[in-house]
């Protein structure tokens, strides 16, 4: 896929979003709430950050890799960064079969990589998610 068919992909997805936000005031939150599974999972997969050249996107998105790596590009960060990618996509794959009304495959093993990413994202959050709403379930 060429550069321009990407941006312009992601550019209707993204306007999609501000149609569908139902409020005249439109806040970040929003709009993030707004854009699909499928546009997260791409925008962090390797050709779209290798086309924006933005390579610590991981670092904003992930704030915990920037406190578990000094420096981005090492080998060490590139395989924690394919790990993230390979596990975001196992868990679209299998809300996929969940939309399609098809058996999860290895629904504990699902569970708990939702956990590890989140935990990745914001350890607070994981706790917070984790006390109130696991013990819920």
């Amino acid at each position: 896929m060429k550069k321009n068919d990407i941006y312009e992909k992601f550019n209707n997805e993204i306007l999609t979003a501000f149609k569908n936000i139902k409020t005249q005031e439109i806040i970040e939150g929003d709009l993030i709430a707004g854009l699909s599974f499928g546009f997260w999972t791409s925008i962090i997969g390797k050709p779209f950050v290798n086309i924006l050249e933005n390579k610590d996107l991981y670092i904003k998105v992930f704030k915990e890799l920037k406190l578990e790596y000094k420096e981005i590009g090492t080998t060490e960060y590139n395989k924690k960064v394919n790990k993230i990618r390979g596990d975001l996509n196992n868990i679209r794959s299998n809300r996929n079969r969940v939309f399609h009304h098809e058996k999860l495959k290895d629904y504990d093993k699902t569970e708990k990589l939702i956990w590890e990413i989140i935990s990745q994202m914001s350890k607070v959050s994981h706790d917070y998610f984790l006390e109130n709403f696991k013990k819920s379930i």
